[in-house]
């Protein structure tokens, strides 16, 4: 959502995992290329990946058109549950205060 919006219009994703993949917090997984850059695409938590959306890398457009739906980019069975994980509201207010 945020990171999409600090990108602007993006025009590339690519993958650099693949589904049976084990990362860790923090691993790349990709990078998205919009107008104004490239950026690395960090996973939040660790595991397996379970399922890769495909459909971004033939429409990245979707990150900007629905970031919060369609445009997931991995399901991972997650190795343990993570404390640090925001909901959405957190997210958005830690965003706020990051941008001040």
């Amino acid at each position: 959502m945020n990171g999409s919006k600090k990108l602007g219009e993006i025009v590339h994703m690519e993958f650099n995992v693949k589904v049976g993949d084990s990362i860790k917090t923090h691993d790349v997984i990709g990078e998205v290329e919009s107008v104004k850059s490239v950026s690395e695409v960090y996973s939040p938590v660790s595991g397996k990946i379970i399922e890769i959306n495909k459909e971004l890398s033939d429409n990245p457009g979707k990150i900007n058109e629905s970031a919060e739906s369609d445009a997931w980019m991995i399901k991972v069975d997650l190795e343990s549950e993570s404390e640090e994980l925001m909901d959405k509201d957190s997210y958005v207010k830690y965003c706020e205060s990051e941008e001040h």
